[in-house]
């Protein structure tokens, strides 16, 4: 993504700002808020963070203290007493890490399958029929034990399914070197097609609900790979639109004739057209993302109750009916999201 430049719409250049400002104190979270001392030059002489309190510094003498009150919590404190400001700071670098996670993993999962449903259609794969048998047996069994082996004690799911992918992919690979069995035509056009359509035909806070029991509760790992399996679709139709044009384009079908190898039309000729609308659909994506996670925390089925996050704070405020703990949460999910659409939305057009 470009940087703003002088050029650019008062609201822009504001939404630019806003976004910079959430990734900084995203970034610098533990410096800004924190209940321990950093950079010490000596015994005496030490940096102090801005709010001296962590976002889980629990102070019992100060419960549902009022905002701007004289108790050294400048937004006040929850009903155990632990700092708004605090939680808000690193509730930012929770949301901005999980948004922008969620969107990178389910942007290259639906990229690739868009381009590769764009770019062969129905009739450019042709396979043997046991090497497919073979990679489907073997992705079965291997997404079977990373599940029943990594995702129920792992916090990392998604480096697992990754792994389990690669896997299967070469045994089918190394099957498919075998000169057994007749050629077979994979229609992946229509596969990608059909996944999108199932996808899209399932509400997200449905297929929420579904997921969460699988994985390990209270994970971020778990929601960062929960809510990529939400915005894979999305990429996935968008790019397959734009190679389907770029597809019947002369310069494609003239390096495909030079016998330029698919891999390098993908990376030099395709990729740098879609860029542009990939990144429209990211800054889409990472907005939607921030938004379900302070869904499912509101639900009280996101991270642990111990993590706090917007969401969370946001349902701590609606069962004891603190108004600062729903209009902080609220203007900073609004913040976030707002820059990220905004953005959007003026680079869509």
């Amino acid at each position: 993504m470009s940087m703003p430049n002088l050029n650019l719409p008062l609201y822009i250049k504001l939404a630019w700002a806003v976004l910079f400002l959430y990734m900084l104190i995203g970034i610098t979270a533990p410096y800004i808020a924190s209940s321990e001392k950093y950079l010490c030059l000596n015994q005496k002489t030490c940096l102090l963070p801005i709010i001296p309190y962590g976002a889980k510094t629990l102070n019992t003498d100060m419960k549902n203290t009022q905002p701007w009150s004289k108790t050294g919590h400048s937004l006040g404190t929850d009903i155990l007493g632990r700092d708004t400001a605090a939680g808000l700071v690193h509730g930012t670098r929770k949301s901005l890490f999980i948004g922008f996670a969620s969107t990178l993993f389910g942007g290259i999962l639906g990229s690739l399958l868009g381009m590769a449903a764009g770019y062969y259609r129905d009739d450019r794969i042709r396979y043997r029929w046991p090497s497919i048998l073979i990679w489907i047996i073997s992705l079965t069994i291997v997404l079977f034990y990373m599940s029943t082996e990594f995702l129920y004690t792992s916090a990392q799911p998604i480096v697992f399914m990754g792994l389990a992918l690669v896997i299967s992919g070469l045994l089918g690979w190394i099957f498919g070197k075998i000169p057994y069995g007749k050629m077979t035509i994979i229609p992946i056009d229509t596969i990608v097609s059909k996944m999108i359509e199932i996808r899209k035909s399932i509400p997200s806070l449905f297929l929420i609900l579904a997921l969460i029991p699988i994985f390990k509760f209270g994970s971020i790992w778990s929601v960062i790979f929960i809510l990529s399996m939400l915005m894979w679709s999305d990429f996935a139709r968008y790019t397959r639109a734009e190679v389907m044009n770029l597809r019947e384009e002369n310069f494609i079908k003239r390096a495909q004739m030079n016998g330029i190898g698919d891999f390098t039309i993908f990376y030099r000729h395709i990729w740098p057209n879609i860029q542009a609308t990939m990144v429209v659909v990211f800054c889409f994506a990472v907005a939607s993302c921030v938004l379900a996670e302070s869904a499912i925390s509101f639900l009280g089925l996101g991270l642990d109750a111990t993590e706090v996050t917007w969401g969370s704070m946001l349902a701590e405020g609606r069962k004891t009916l603190v108004w600062w703990l729903i209009v902080f949460p609220g203007l900073a999910i609004f913040g976030l999201v707002w820059s990220l659409t905004s953005l959007a939305e003026y680079y869509r057009k």
